[in-house]
């Protein structure tokens, strides 16, 4: 059997990458070549930008099929083939794969990366971006506490470019919209501000924030530079609707002086390519979210790539010594012009740091499994509880549904059942597989049919959350948004959280793309947070089980954690890293 064809049938690639590989070495007369172009446009499928010819293991097919795609990564053969002029070496870029290193390229990621990797390079070796005189008069009246959260902030106010991670609750948010304030003082004159993220929900949930901080900022002055709303990054570059064109581009440029990123680590390269185009040559960027989170599920991860090549916590000997007499904080001066780029900060308000939910997603996030078991198996503060995934697991899952379905269907008020229903969600990895989201959904139907909850002949019924998969920028309902179906027959309506603790209410038959929510992935999770996190983790040698999404998941609670496993799929997958095959920054 012809090796693609083999491959495909075992779903190892696609049609597409089949396709397009066919397509190509019949265009340029190499046949030789079909394996390896359809290898370069599979790797993306893993959130790879490139084929790294080093590490053809980052295929999960490797092993089987080692000899055929060593045979095809040998030198002669790419030589061979920059002979033929299919692929170019970089900085050429007239083929349609691109080598450069050890890296094999499609043309279109080869050019996004580069713009990206350019972009970053360039603003790392900037001067000082404001007066230090200046910003060292005015700090104190908006960050009166010294603290890492200052020196966030005046290594940011400094740089044309930066980068603030940290886990939930260490004040990212909190950090950022004061640092705006800040800018605006210094300055002297009115800054136009703009604040994104990649997802709609996203977007939603970071305005619901905007207007507590506008009223809380502290200082005398510079409130006003704080925008009202975030929207999409695709709205901000005018990509609405059916157009992948951006509006803002290099020949139109975006109006702002600031642009803050929020949950950056889920920005691919491609739309932070289209991104810095857009950007005005002294329009600040400020990215904010979480390198230990998962990545992007597109090609690229640009967050965790600048904070693993810029050492967080490392810095110029010059800005150390500036950032630590401004907080108080004591920070290491070894790095250089690049390592000024990032900040951690590394101080939770939301959890103790040696116990609990705080240090379970401390060793998750180090990699450090054991503890992370001893956590699970031995937490006596009653925040963290381990229940043995079994037999009884529609059982267990069973209750738990139907006592959320109680607690928010025990209220006439929907804005109050919308906050019930928001305080508690069952987590995911997958959504088709045992213990994934069809399976609990169909396990919540049946659970509740039972009880006499719901009717399975009607489309909807009172108590079932909804979850949109397809944005409507009518509605103002966006991919990833949840609701609530609330009433019975006639009265039958969709509600969905708005500002100032109201409900939109739509009809049903209104509804763009949607699914029952009884439960969610944790890749739509990012950016939410509930009190209750229930995480199923099934055993599994999926390559999407990894510390990554084990923290995204656990960090989502904010008060109590559940975590239906067992230990050795707790520990294979705290273990397992997320690796992508990246040039940003070699």
């Amino acid at each position: 059997m012809n090796i693609l064809q083999e491959l495909r049938d075992r779903k190892h690639l696609r049609d597409i990458d089949i396709y397009f590989a066919k397509n190509i070495a019949e265009s340029f007369c190499v046949p030789e070549g079909e394996l390896l172009f359809a290898l370069i446009f599979n790797a993306t499928e893993g959130g790879n930008t490139c084929l790294d010819t080093e590490k053809p293991e980052l295929f999960e097919f490797y092993e089987t099929y080692q000899k055929d795609i060593d045979s095809v990564l040998r030198k002669e053969m790419i030589n061979s083939l920059i002979d033929a002029g299919v692929i170019a070496e970089a900085p050429s870029m007239n083929a349609p794969f691109i080598k450069a290193g050890n890296s094999l390229y499609m043309k279109s990621f080869y050019s996004d990366e580069k713009s990206v990797a350019d972009f970053i390079k360039e603003r790392a070796l900037r001067d000082d971006q404001c007066e230090i005189d200046r910003l060292l008069k005015v700090i104190n009246s908006y960050f009166p506490e010294n603290s890492m959260q200052k020196a966030a902030a005046a290594n940011a106010a400094l740089n044309s470019l930066s980068v603030i991670s940290g886990g939930p609750g260490t004040g990212k948010t909190t950090t950022v919209f004061s640092l705006i304030a800040l800018m605006g003082d210094i300055s002297g004159k009115p800054l136009k501000t703009a604040v994104c993220a990649p997802t709609g929900k996203a977007a939603s949930r970071l305005t619901e924030t905007i207007t507590e901080k506008r009223n809380s900022v502290s200082g005398d002055s510079g409130a006003e530079h704080i925008p009202e709303k975030a929207v999409t990054i695709h709205r901000l570059l005018g990509m609405t609707g059916d157009s992948k064109r951006p509006v803002y581009d290099k020949d139109n440029k975006l109006p702002y002086d600031i642009l803050v990123v929020d949950e950056a680590s889920m920005v691919d390269v491609r739309l932070m390519a289209k991104l810095i185009d857009g950007l005005k040559s002294d329009c600040r960027l400020i990215l904010m979210g979480d390198k230990d989170q998962l990545a992007s599920v597109q090609p690229g991860a640009v967050l965790g790539d600048i904070c693993l090549n810029a050492p967080v916590g490392d810095f110029t000997k010059e800005r150390a010594e500036l950032l630590s007499n401004i907080s108080d904080s004591p920070l290491r001066g070894s790095g250089d012009r690049f390592s000024n780029i990032t900040i951690m900060l590394d101080k939770s308000y939301r959890y103790k740091s040696d116990e609990g939910i705080g240090l379970l997603a401390a060793a998750a996030g180090a990699g450090d499994a054991d503890t992370a078991l001893d956590v699970l198996k031995k937490d006596s503060t009653g925040v963290v509880d381990f229940i043995k995934l079994d037999d009884s697991f529609e059982s267990v899952i069973g209750t738990f549904i139907l006592d959320h379905v109680k607690s928010y269907t025990s209220t006439d008020d929907p804005a109050n059942a919308i906050e019930l229903f928001n305080r508690f969600r069952i987590l995911t990895p997958h959504r088709k597989t045992a213990g994934g989201t069809d399976h609990i959904n169909a396990v919540a139907l049946k659970t509740l049919f039972k009880a006499g909850i719901n009717d399975n002949t009607k489309q909807f019924y009172n108590g079932m959350p909804v979850m949109i998969v397809q944005n409507d920028y009518g509605l103002s309902l966006f991919n990833g948004e949840t609701g609530l179906i609330l009433g019975q027959g006639e009265e039958c309506r969709a509600h969905f959280a708005d500002e100032n603790s109201k409900t939109r209410m739509i009809t049903p038959a209104r509804l763009p793309d949607h699914v029952p929510a009884y439960s969610m992935t944790v890749h739509k999770s990012q950016g939410s947070e509930f009190d209750h996190v229930l995480f199923v983790l099934p055993e599994s040698d999926s390559k999407i089980l990894t510390r990554e999404l084990f923290y995204t998941a656990l960090t989502r609670a904010r008060k109590h954690l559940t975590i239906i496993s067992t230990e050795k799929a707790v520990y294979d997958c705290i273990r397992r890293k997320t690796e992508r095959a990246s040039g940003l920054f070699t």
